[in-house]
């Protein structure tokens, strides 16, 4: 079992995202011509919201960017700038930052375990089932806990079927490009995957997840690969497919895994 990330573990962690953020904000700018330098570090870093719960549409002075020369001159200088003001909100919201048990509250309507499926989006060709994916066995990993996403995915698709009356399944996400994830899904999935390419990522973990362990903590991999090369390693993808290759495909890993039971 896992144990629970310490208080000293966390403050290291956001202490290494927040440096992480100031360099890959500064080499970002080249291909955001049009968006100042705190705005992308507020837009396109998980820096704001997944790390000191501060809303990603709303400016805080506290970070604002600061005159630099170079990547490495910035990161030091905003770090130096910053540091008192980041590491009192990561204290402060440690009890229910990420890798923490429970830090998927009620009120954010998980609806299926570490899955949640959304209302209709209207603007959505073919009105897809829209679903974003958590991690409610923290501190253990999601693949670590047997029958978790499969128990997950099976009630999502029969809760909003009933619900919503959905037929197709969409979602968008760096997990698209890793085996461990798209073994819950028929080969109708991995044929309609989106092209890689080295997208602008957003705030939300939909790109920046694959930075996270199940702790919470910083997966040392992932981090050297966006430190080194300015971009990061897994390229959030999208994907569709039927409800009805779903249910079949779902069908056979229970069976497959009851017989393995």
């Amino acid at each position: 079992m896992a144990e629970i990330k310490t208080l000293e573990e966390h403050l290291e962690f956001v202490r290494e995202v927040a440096r992480l953020s100031f360099s890959f904000a500064w080499k970002l700018q080249a291909k955001l011509p049009e968006e100042n330098l705190s705005d992308i570090l507020r837009l396109h870093t998980m820096l704001y919201y997944h790390i000191l719960n501060l809303p990603a549409d709303k400016p805080r002075a506290e970070l604002a960017a600061c005159g630099a020369h170079s990547a490495e001159e910035f990161e030091e200088a905003m770090w130096n700038r910053t540091k008192d003001f980041i590491l009192s909100k990561a204290t402060e919201f440690y009890p229910d930052s990420i890798g923490m048990p429970g830090y998927i509250k009620p009120e954010f309507h998980w609806n299926c375990g570490s899955l949640k499926y959304d209302p209709p989006h209207p603007g959505l060709p073919g009105n897809p089932c829209v679903f974003h994916i958590a991690n409610t066995t923290a501190p253990r990993s999601i693949f670590e806990v047997k029958g978790h996403l499969l128990e997950c995915f099976e009630k999502l698709i029969r809760d909003s079927e009933k619900e919503y009356g959905y037929t197709t399944l969409y979602t968008m996400t760096w997990l698209n490009e890793r085996e461990e994830f798209l073994h819950y899904f028929p080969q109708e999935w991995r044929d309609n995957l989106s092209p890689r390419e080295n997208r602008v990522p957003g705030w939300t973990v939909g790109d920046w997840g694959q930075l996270l362990t199940g702790r919470g903590l910083l997966n040392p991999k992932t981090a050297a690969f966006v430190r080194e090369n300015g971009v990061l390693k897994y390229c959030s993808r999208s994907s569709r497919c039927s409800f009805a290759n779903m249910k079949k495909h779902l069908a056979f890993l229970r069976k497959q895994e009851e017989q393995e039971s």
